[in-house]
């Protein structure tokens, strides 16, 4: 959805008009420059353009969900399309002979393009599997193409000929507009499910899940092979906490490299299991007793930084999560003695997006293993004082505690944010001054700049 590149097939038009000017707006070639850049970044591995800025150009191997950009070929199109309406009306009034041969070169292509659905060029060959499908799909989006392209030039060709006024021609492109985008995206916020009934399916469910989050924090499994027994944003609706859920940000670390997909539920504190009966085609949420808690103490710990060694290392049966931590760096903590974890106490006091609040009590120096994912920006605060969170099991926290009764927080404080905000806040300012200024400067009707073309 956020990845979704709309234009606008009267948009397109009018921006093969802002193409005449080009060769004397310096703005014409900007955007277009930004707009062609930007859709080819967003191809990532499917061209050579991403590989390049992500291993040459500092800063680019930090941004995720690389389809994002076309963004910047949005906004570059919205602006072109500006330009060309531009563009028009000076060729009317200086070049009024190219207007018709352009616009007889657009409706020549929409035609081509339909022609070339309709004899079945654009589809697989015949006897693919969902061909009438896709041939029935391709002859209507391109005949609806067809007909956006026809009203455009109409509107165009009447401006052109001054048979209507260039207001009234712009409110018929608005019209069309408006027509094009509906067709396009009007069910994405406008579908016939109604939200409540549709997450009111499995409302017992959420139900039992919520009264039993009462008495501790845990996730729930709601995805067995290909069978979801829950909505994968219903933890988002609800407010429960599932393993499941949408996002294109994905990280490459997230289940823990255990001997199977059980043992990975212990460690991210699955309490609520979905179990699969295949054979009757069933599916049921069943209650686990070995899931680890959202936050424990351990004693004892193992360095290991090779990544297949690790692996190795949480696969096999010497590891058992509730007594060793596996960490990738040393947090230089010395662990006296092997002790009874029970005589230890980690309790959540408050959970919020990003700050986590605990009281806990150790007999002996040891880890406060947290089953949350490990990423970037998470700071511990031991009564006030600021504490590494290491990354630990593979994709989880673990802090180091010395013995005693402590307040702990746990606050998501990323660097990255701050230096973004202070981009952000100067870019503003750089950009007030500028505006400001241009309209403090006189611009005389030669300068070439604001020219068309």
């Amino acid at each position: 959805w956020e990845t979704c590149l709309y234009v606008g097939i009267p948009a397109i038009v009018l921006i093969i008009f802002s193409l005449f000017a080009a060769k004397d707006n310096r703005y014409v070639k900007l955007f277009v420059g930004l707009s062609i850049f930007a859709m080819l970044y967003a191809l990532g591995d499917n061209f050579i353009l991403h590989k390049l800025f992500f291993n040459l150009v500092p800063g680019f191997d930090k941004f995720r969900s690389i389809g994002r950009i076309t963004l910047l070929s949005t906004l570059s199109f919205s602006l072109l399309c500006g330009f060309g309406l531009q563009a028009f009306f000076y060729l009317m009034s200086a070049q009024e002979q190219k207007i018709g041969k352009v616009l007889l070169f657009i409706a020549g292509g929409a035609v081509l393009l339909w022609l070339a659905a309709s004899m079945g060029f654009l589809q697989p060959s015949e006897g693919t599997r969902y061909y009438d499908q896709i041939h029935s799909m391709a002859v209507s989006e391109t005949t609806t193409t067809l007909i956006l392209v026809l009203g455009t030039i109409g509107v165009l060709f009447l401006i052109s000929r001054r048979t209507v006024s260039p207001l009234t021609g712009i409110i018929g492109l608005i019209i069309l507009l408006f027509v094009d985008v509906n067709i396009f995206g009007f069910n994405q916020n406008n579908g016939t499910t109604n939200p409540d009934e549709y997450y009111n399916r499995t409302a017992n469910l959420v139900e039992i899940i919520k009264q039993e989050g009462q008495k501790e924090y845990f996730r729930v499994n709601s995805r067995r092979e290909n069978s979801m027994i829950l909505d994968r944003n219903q933890g988002m609706v609800d407010r429960i906490f599932m393993m499941e859920g949408y996002t294109p940000l994905a990280l490459q670390r997230i289940y823990p490299p255990v001997k199977d997909f059980d043992r990975a539920c212990d460690l991210l504190n699955a309490k609520f299991r979905t179990v699969v009966d295949n054979q009757n085609q069933t599916m049921r949420l069943s209650v686990a007793s070995t899931f680890v808690p959202r936050a424990y103490f351990v004693y004892q710990t193992t360095i290991i930084t090779d990544e297949e060694k690790i692996k190795e290392f949480m696969s096999s049966d010497s590891f058992d999560p509730l007594k060793i931590v596996v960490l990738e760096e040393n947090p230089d903590l010395s662990l006296n003695e092997i002790i009874d974890s029970s005589n230890s106490k980690a309790e959540i006091i408050s959970y919020s997006l990003n700050l986590i609040t605990l009281k806990v009590s150790t007999r002996k120096n040891g880890y406060l293993v947290v089953s949350e994912i490990f990423y970037p920006g998470w700071n511990a605060y031991i009564d006030g004082k600021l504490e590494k969170v290491y990354r630990a099991n593979w994709s989880l926290r673990a802090i180091p505690v010395r013995a005693g009764d402590h307040s702990i927080e746990i606050r998501f404080e990323p660097e990255s944010f701050y230096r973004g905000a202070w981009i952000t806040f100067i870019t503003i300012g750089l950009s007030v001054i500028g505006i400001v200024y241009s309209f403090r400067t006189k611009k005389t009707p030669s300068d070439k700049s604001i020219k068309p073309l």
